[in-house]
């Protein structure tokens, strides 16, 4: 019995310690993401700045210099993208709240169980907007081009596909974790 409880106690600390880890990947990685977004929201706002004017947008078989695109399409641009990191921000925000919760052995609470429905949300709307990316920025840098001239590119890659299906398997999961606590609840009230 004493062997078994020590087991119990070595694979504990084990979820504990990756996830500690993990939740401090996590904050690190966002940290990293957050500036890119920033960068990139620079970058598109004035791209005359680091030369980036000169840099090519791809989408479907052609592309188009950022410096071409006119400003105004260029910021919606810009913050469609933020948009998206912004969706990117908050998947891995509810990971990291997976994690943190995890982290302190609270495996079953409402926190934690809530946690893990909301990165699934978060990583369906991520796919979402990643599906979105290609045909957005197609349409804004073309714009301004003569109705001939104008592209809507849509691509779908398997990074869409899977961000929405891991984005549901989750969500999935935390609902039946959240309605196995609740069933434990209750049959603990009947005891």
């Amino acid at each position: 019995m004493a062997k078994q409880s020590g087991e119990q106690l070595v694979r504990i600390g084990r979820i504990a310690r990756v996830s500690g880890i993990m939740k401090w990947v996590l904050t690190t990685f966002m940290a990293l993401v957050f500036l890119i977004g920033i960068l990139v929201l620079l970058l598109l706002l004035n791209p005359d700045w680091l030369e980036a004017g000169n840099e090519v947008i791809d989408f479907g078989d052609s592309g188009r210099t950022y410096g071409d695109v006119p400003q105004l399409q260029r910021w919606t641009l810009a913050f469609f993208y933020d948009a998206c990191v912004g969706t990117f921000l908050m998947t891995l925000w509810y990971m990291r709240s997976v994690f943190a919760r995890l982290q302190i052995l609270d495996f079953f609470s409402s926190k934690t169980l809530s946690a893990m429905v909301w990165c699934g949300i978060w990583f369906v709307v991520f796919g979402l907007m990643d599906f979105l990316e290609e045909p957005v920025a197609s349409v804004l840098t073309t714009l301004d081009l003569p109705e001939g001239q104008r592209q809507l590119a849509i691509e779908l890659e398997g990074g869409e596909i899977f961000f929405i299906i891991f984005g549901v398997m989750f969500m999935t999961l935390g609902w039946v974790m959240r309605e196995a606590a609740r069933l434990q609840e209750e049959n603990n009230q009947f005891i």
